[in-house]
């Protein structure tokens, strides 16, 4: 580990992807494509997608497949402001470069309203947000990147183990007073910088509670 260092901020958020996810109860593939039409004046690109469910019986040697429902993937002209919609939830992302949440949340409030409304109000579960950031480090003179220097949240090994050449790692925290939990992830990835190692840091607070 090197010498501490004093604290620096990133000339712009790590941030890679902004998300938010509401999920609900499912809801009739007609009151799901009224919505796509509805929303669709918001964002310059539509892509429809198909899901489907497959089953395999290796044993009859067999096999089935069937259509679920739609997916419909809404996208800005630059592809940085994303909507999905399926029938059991809206997701709204924002990807780099991160302008902001104010500017974010301003497009969810005004888009929930209407696909709620068109949707026919369905039962809400699941209410989260999403950051998912790239860290990228510079290599030291030894040719290593000093992750801890960078993440108070590590993992600690014995010198048998160190430096590794990756890791992952995961954590889940339940806040029952506030009706919160929060998963908390990271991982040693592909920096897009020459001489540079990068880390993900996924944080994904949310309720299911008077949603």
């Amino acid at each position: 580990m090197t010498e501490p260092k004093e604290d620096t901020l990133y000339p712009r958020a790590p941030i890679v992807e902004a998300v938010v996810e509401l999920r609900f109860e499912d809801v009739p593939a007609s009151r799901l494509r009224k919505t796509a039409d509805a929303i669709q004046a918001q964002y310059e690109n539509r892509v429809i997608e198909k899901l489907f469910e497959g089953h395999l019986n290796f044993e009859a040697q067999s096999s089935s497949f069937k259509e679920i429902s739609d997916r419909f993937r809404f996208s800005s002209w630059d592809q940085t402001n994303l909507l999905i919609l399926t029938s059991q939830a809206a997701t709204w992302s924002r990807l780099a470069p991160y302008d902001g949440w104010p500017q974010f949340c301003r497009r969810i409030a005004e888009q929930l309203p209407k696909i709620h409304k068109s949707l026919g109000r369905p039962r809400s579960t699941r209410l989260g947000l999403r950051y998912i950031n790239r860290i990228d480090i510079p290599l030291e003179a030894d040719n290593l990147c000093y992750h801890e220097d960078y993440l108070t949240f590590h993992i600690a090994t014995d010198d048998i183990l160190d430096p590794t050449d990756g890791f992952q790692w995961a954590l889940t925290k339940k806040f029952p007073a506030k009706g919160l939990a929060v998963n908390v992830q990271s991982a040693s990835v592909v920096s897009e910088l020459s001489h540079h190692s990068a880390v993900s840091f996924d944080i994904d607070v949310f309720t299911l509670v008077d949603v």
